[in-house]
């Protein structure tokens, strides 16, 4: 049986040569597989919402007079990790804007597939393209949707359940 002496390398020394060679001195970064890039999933427009299925989430934002509820039947969690929903938003006179929509968490993005018209049926939007969410005007219920009922702290969607769990309780609450 015959021994190797490791005159002045040692261990070390040989595996700092080893690191060198092809084999072990893959740059990491290249064998990173970039995602395809994202594909939104195809949408058929839900059931024109009832008032039993709506949910009240609070939108407390300066000028804002509107009560927002979302249909509870209409909510979805897509592959494509869109959350979609129907809101129904409520003037204090009764007028009432019905909108079926989507938020994309992690892009900060919504983008709205339907209105709602007096015949209690959806009017598909033409050529509707995904918008920054912005705090500005009635549409900043985005915003407390994305941040408190819709998507997690790494902008991620909740569960389905999670979603509804959490409309179901006052903010106060969780």
């Amino acid at each position: 049986m015959s021994v190797i002496r490791l005159s002045g390398y040692g261990v070390l020394g040989i595996c700092g040569l080893l690191l060198q060679t092809p084999a072990c001195a893959q740059d990491p970064a290249s064998t990173f597989i970039e995602p395809p890039p994202w594909q939104e999933q195809a949408v058929s427009l839900p059931a024109y919402p009832a008032d039993i299925d709506l949910l009240s989430f609070p939108v407390d934002m300066p000028a804002i007079s509107q009560t927002f509820t979302l249909d509870a039947k209409s909510l979805s969690v897509g592959v494509d990790r869109v959350v979609r929903y129907t809101v129904a938003i409520t003037s204090t006179s009764g007028a009432r804007n019905v909108l079926y929509e989507g938020i994309r968490c992690e892009a900060r993005e919504f983008r709205t597939y339907a209105y709602g018209e007096a015949s209690q049926r959806f009017r598909p939007a033409l050529g509707d393209k995904w918008n920054n969410i912005s705090a500005q005007g009635w549409g900043g219920f985005r915003v407390v949707l994305l941040r408190d009922y819709l998507c997690d702290a790494h902008l991620s969607p909740y569960h389905l359940n999670e979603i509804k769990r959490r409309l179901s309780q006052p903010p106060s609450v969780r």
